[in-house]
Parts: C-alpha cells; structure tokens; sequence
C-alpha cells in the first residue's frame, strides 16, 4: 500500500499528527508513507522512523505550480490513498493533482468534492483532541483505531548521544534543575507581551536561586527587548533558534517548561517534561498540549493577559514542588472571573 500523506504545518499540528501515523504503521508495517510537509519542518521528521518518504512543497505560489505541472518525482507517483489533515487550499490542490484510488479528508474542509471519502471529526457526547481526530481520518483505509494506540511519538534525536550545543548546556548546568521558559508564539493574541514574561523571570531568579534557566527564541522571538540579553549568564542562557533536532534533545534535560499556546509547548508535552502553560483563545479540548503533566492556566474571557502574573508564578512553584519531589500531579487552573 502507497500512501501520500498531506500535514503541511505547522509545528504543533505536525506534532500532534505523529501518534495517528505510529497507529497507521502498526496496523499496516509494509505501507509505504511519503510524508509531504513545508520545507522548514523536515529537519524534525527526516529520521522519524515510521515515515517511508519525505516530500516538501513551499508555501509561496511556486509551491502551487509545482505541483499543477508535477515538477518533482513524489507527485508524478500514483497511491493507493492520499489523506489530506491539513485542509488548506494548497494540500487541497496537492491532494486534486495526485493521482490515486481514494482521497481523504474531513468533511468540514474545504473543496469537499476533492475527496473520495469524507470523515467527521465530531463524536456525540465528547468533543475530540486532534489527535483522535487525526486518527479518525484513516477509518477508511484500516477502520477505527481504539484511543489507546495512540501514543506518544519517539524521536530518534532522544536516543542519541548529546549533540554539540546540548553538551554545551550541560557543562553549563552542572547538575542544577533547568526551567526552560518561551516567552513566545506565532500570534500574539496567545502570548504575553515579551517584557511582562522577562520581568517575571527577574523575579523566579530572586525566588528560585538554585534554578538555573534557559530564554528560548525562536524564529517568531528575534524582536525581544535587550533585557533578554542582561541576565547574569551564570543563571540565565539565552537559547537562540536552535535546530529542532536539537531542541528535541534539550527538551529531555529540562525539569520545568514554561511557555504559551506554540509548537515546542506541544514537543515538551509529547517529551513527556512538565509544563506550565498560559492558555488564550483557542479550544483547549482540542488542542491543550497532549500530557497530564501539565498545569494550564486558563481565564474565562480567554485573553491570556488576563492571566495575573501571581497565577503563573504560584504554578511554577506547584509544578516544581510536584515534579522536583516526585509526585507527579495534574490540574488545570481556570482563574476566576474579575
């Protein structure tokens, strides 16, 4: 069995995808899946084991006339089925111009009648985390797939030995617990404002003097204020877009995360690393990072400035309490209404 297999971005959504497609290849170890995402994801799935394939196509009109005149080899192929998760314009059109038997997607996406089979991602009863709905896409190819197989994904950079910048950090350490806090998001309607976040941590390096932090940027941190950059460099190391290979093995070496609603929140959930999460808008019965190991902090009018600073620094020290001591524990805090 051939399967194109469309989940173009973003992290996140990319990350969350990963347990349907470790079900799929349980239940089908000799399909071969070619993996189409955007360019700047690769370096994360390139040696995931369960991916046969991987194919890119950009997200700029070249991207859309690539695949109209069938430029590289992967859309000149014929499949057995191609399963669209994502739903945009431009999986749709992958998903149009691919030659094969059956074509998959949910029936709230658009361009219905690309598909040759429509799934509904709705269940009476209970709303359904987008993990469940990704695997629910392959009823049509291997039926349903019980909750219970979906599981954590491993990366390959997990088990491998320290890569140069981790050792690095290490060194650093030297054997102190590691907060690694992100203070950004792609949007900003689900972050704070960057100074809000740097003075709080101020106040953790007063409370906290035997922790030792990292500042994550990534690509969407570049604009931070030069705060960032004035902390005591024996306490606070400013982590500045590391590969994601990279940040997968940094990852299992911190003992507290603390971020927002983006993509290495999700890593560190599927890493299985405690979290602290300000949540905004967006529904968290779908889309709350995929762990019980989590504190998500959540305001009824879904804005998370309306999270109080107190809120977020009385969750760290819960979760640090929780995890430095060994009892794992689970709470989502919705704060009350002002």
């Amino acid at each position: 069995m051939r399967v194109l297999w469309v989940r173009l971005r973003s992290l996140g959504d990319i990350l969350l995808n990963l347990p349907a497609l470790d079900a799929f290849k349980q239940i089908q170890p000799d399909a071969h899946v070619t993996y189409v995402v955007h360019p700047e994801f690769v370096e994360l799935l390139e040696d995931y084991p369960t991916i046969d394939g991987l194919a890119t196509v950009s997200r700029e009109s070249r991207g859309y006339l690539r695949v109209l005149f069938r430029t590289d080899t992967w859309l000149r192929e014929s499949y057995d089925w191609v399963i669209n998760f994502h739903g945009g314009t431009l999986s749709a059109f992958i998903t149009l111009w691919t030659h094969s038997k059956g074509k998959v997607g949910l029936e709230r996406f658009r361009f219905r009648s690309v598909y040759t089979h429509t799934v509904n991602d709705q269940i009476i009863g209970r709303p359904l985390h987008t993990v469940e709905v990704q695997a629910r896409l392959l009823y049509p190819i291997v039926g349903a797939i019980p909750r219970e197989s979906l599981r954590k994904p491993v990366f390959p950079a997990v088990q491998q030995p320290p890569r140069p910048r981790v050792r690095s950090l290490l060194e650093w350490l030297q054997g102190r617990p590691f907060v690694l806090v992100h203070p950004g998001a792609r949007f900003r309607y689900k972050r704070w404002p960057y100074e809000r976040t740097l003075t709080l941590l101020s106040r953790w390096l007063r409370q906290w003097p035997n922790l030792a932090f990292g500042l994550f940027m990534g690509p969407t941190e570049q604009d931070l204020p030069p705060q960032a950059r004035t902390f005591p460099l024996d306490r606070v190391t400013v982590l500045d877009r590391w590969p994601l290979t990279d940040v997968v093995q940094l990852l299992t070496y911190t003992d507290l995360y603390v971020g927002f609603d983006n993509g290495i929140t999700h890593l560190a959930a599927l890493l299985d690393r405690p979290i602290v999460v300000v949540w905004g808008p967006i529904d968290p019965t779908r889309w709350a990072p995929w762990t019980d190991l989590q504190i998500r902090l959540h305001h009824p009018s879904q804005r998370v400035d309306a999270v109080p600073d107190e809120a977020l620094t009385q969750a760290v020290r819960l979760m640090l309490g929780a995890t430095l001591y060994g009892t794992d524990r689970f709470r989502h805090i919705t704060m009350p209404s002002t």
